[in-house]
């Protein structure tokens, strides 16, 4: 049997990547920086991997998200294989960031229920499905023009922070 799905995509949905949900990383011994959002995060993370220091300075002082994804794109150094090795985990860093020091928002997430999170942006293959949703193929996986890596990796978060309230009670 298919599992239920939840199809999302809008900027201040709860599983958008640039709804505004500070949370800290400490990123080193002595520094702990404060994000916005989870783009914010991605995009900081992707410029820093890339050892682009200035680029990663300027994500972080803006609270735009639109700007942070431009200055994301234009990271000096990109490398795709280094780039396509490393975004899924910082991706899922972000949102368990987001959502474990979320309160509210962890809450909304798990009301959700179990559920598998399908981000139907009919212009992005590999965050999303490549299908809006009011296409009918979004029905059928086979018919998906996309990796729906968001989606997957919002239902890992959401299945990790259930578990680890399971295991602290």
């Amino acid at each position: 049997m298919e599992s239920r799905k939840f199809w999302f995509f809008c900027d201040d949905d709860l599983l958008s990547q640039w709804i505004i949900a500070p949370f800290q990383v400490q990123i080193s011994p002595t520094e702990i920086i404060t994000f916005n959002c989870s783009e914010q995060y991605m995009m900081y993370r992707k410029a820093k991997l890339f050892g682009d220091d200035e680029t990663a300075k300027q994500i972080l002082q803006t609270t735009d998200p639109v700007q942070q994804k431009e200055l994301g794109r234009k990271a000096k150094g990109f490398n795709a294989e280094l780039w396509d090795s490393n975004k899924e985990k910082i991706v899922y860093e972000g949102n368990y960031y987001k959502f474990s020091q979320n309160h509210e928002l962890r809450e909304k997430l798990f009301r959700l229920g179990n559920v598998e999170f399908v981000e139907t942006n009919p212009d992005d293959s590999i965050w999303g499905i490549g299908l809006s949703d009011n296409d009918e193929r979004i029905h059928d996986k086979s018919q998906w023009k996309g990796l729906n890596l968001l989606g997957k990796i919002l239902t890992q978060v959401r299945d990790d922070l259930l578990l680890l309230i399971e295991r602290q009670r």
